[in-house]
């Protein structure tokens, strides 16, 4: 998705420049704290390439008399391939050439030595799950029977849908797989249909053209090319110094590329290297400014995809009141009938974000238009691979049922009226406020398709 957005920029920095707006709001990270974040944790400048590692629950007790009977989740897929191998493929074919030509000084001549056993085990995998990112799912998978035994009873039936893309598709098949293992006796079900796709993929389609279709209409204002143009500048990445570190000169650098996209592609292909099965790290090869660049320019993609702004006239958290609906809707059926107690939804990464901001969750509001602040307000490393959103729903004593919902297995504060019990919170009170809110978005999405030109 990342590949999309990059294409869709260029076009637009090519046809606008106009001043973007100001934005008064505080910070909420500063350059320096982002900077030593990065410094503890170099694998984060991977952004939403990121593989965490599993921490205990941080949630709080259920209410008295309230027990787990029924959850409804949004899953991200695990660890996966770059979505482009081209980027493999240009970061392989600069240093071969580099290599070939004596261009590469003599921690060049180390850095493509690495490299050569790296390149076979990456070529040809444009997105493709992982060994790593399968195991993650069934992880959540085992933690998730684990963590609410009431749920995954010995009748326990659960329904898995996914995207169509093969990624969301291992990804919910690995988590099913670790069920069954644990719940031999479960009834499982699971599907990836193109019908669903509104819902798991908050799309009609799973075409990369009609995907660069949609987001070219989202973003149709001219101030958008200003604004990266002014973000890009603030940024001032210094691809030169980069690779006068490795090339004996630039000619050779610039005659496979824009320097600084080749610097870039280099960034992802390092960071990239956490989602594959190696040892191998080169974050080494970057300065600690350099590291804090490069992440900034991938968390502009990641914030232009995730979360509002005035650039996306509102769609980007419209896009999931489809989804947010469907577990509305089935959760009401499933609890009423008994028939289902877990529904499992597997995508990506575009879906789970506008979902948080749909909720209305602190730390997903909408963006102001100075891209240059956007970093200290969000970071893309917070969507990591297999992200997910659980809402876990418990019943009382009188059969009032009560919902949490969890982010990366960590409760989240509702914007509800009444607190009292959060982060539990009353189901009706809960329908009561998202489902205004889901009609709102829905007549938004309808407004905008309506005025849209189509193909």
């Amino acid at each position: 998705m990342l590949l999309f957005m990059k294409r869709l920029i260029t076009f637009i920095l090519l046809i606008s420049f106009v001043c973007p707006v100001a934005w008064s709001q505080s910070d909420t990270l500063t350059s320096q704290q982002i900077k030593e974040i990065l410094r503890d944790n170099p694998a984060l400048a991977g952004g939403n390439h990121y593989v965490p590692a599993f921490q205990p629950y941080s949630v709080a007790p259920a209410p008295k008399g309230y027990k787990p009977v029924y959850i409804s989740h949004y899953g991200r897929h695990g660890a996966r391939y770059s979505t482009s191998s081209k980027k493999y493929d240009t970061v392989w074919n600069l240093l071969e050439s580099g290599h070939s030509s004596g261009a590469l000084t003599p921690a060049g001549e180390d850095l493509y030595q690495r490299f050569v056993p790296l390149y076979p085990m990456m070529e040809g995998h444009s997105g493709d799950l992982t060994v790593i990112g399968q195991e993650q799912h069934r992880e959540l998978a085992a933690r998730m029977v684990k963590a609410y035994p009431s749920v995954f009873g010995k009748k326990v039936r659960v329904d898995a849908r996914s995207t169509i893309i093969p990624r969301a598709i291992i990804s919910m098949m690995s988590f099913c797989d670790e069920l069954r293992e644990l719940r031999p006796g479960m009834q499982l079900s699971y599907a990836a249909d193109h019908s669903d796709m509104p819902v798991t993929g908050l799309s009609a389609s799973s075409r990369e053209e009609d995907a660069i279709d949609e987001f070219k209409r989202i973003y149709a204002s001219p101030a958008l090319g200003a604004g990266l143009y002014g973000a890009y500048a603030d940024i001032n990445l210094d691809p030169e110094a980069f690779f006068l570190r490795y090339f004996k000169e630039m000619g050779p650098v610039e005659a496979c590329g824009k320097p600084e996209d080749l610097m870039a592609a280099v960034g992802e292909v390092a960071y990239n290297l956490q989602c594959l099965e190696t040892d191998e790290w080169m974050d080494d090869l970057f300065t600690e400014e350099e590291r804090y660049k490069l992440w900034q320019r991938e968390n502009l993609w990641a914030a232009l995809m995730f979360l509002d702004s005035p650039y996306s006239q509102g769609i980007i958290s419209a896009r999931a009141w489809s989804l947010l609906q469907d577990i509305m809707d089935l959760a009401d059926e499933d609890i009423s009938s008994g028939n289902v107690q877990v529904r499992l939804r597997f995508g990506h990464d575009t879906v789970v974000a506008p979902l948080m901001g749909i909720l209305g969750i602190k730390g997903w509001e909408p963006l102001g238009a100075d891209m240059t602040l956007w970093k200290y307000h969000f970071q893309n490393w917070n969507v990591p691979m297999a992200a997910n959103v659980q809402m876990v729903f418990y019943k009382g004593r009188k059969g009032d049922i009560l919902v949490r919902v969890m982010y990366n297995e960590k409760d989240q504060i509702l914007p509800l009226p009444d607190q009292s019990l959060a982060p539990y919170y009353s189901w009706d009170a809960f329908k009561e406020y998202y489902r205004p809110i889901c009609e709102k978005n829905h007549a938004i999405m309808d407004g905008f398709w309506s005025q849209s030109p189509t193909n």
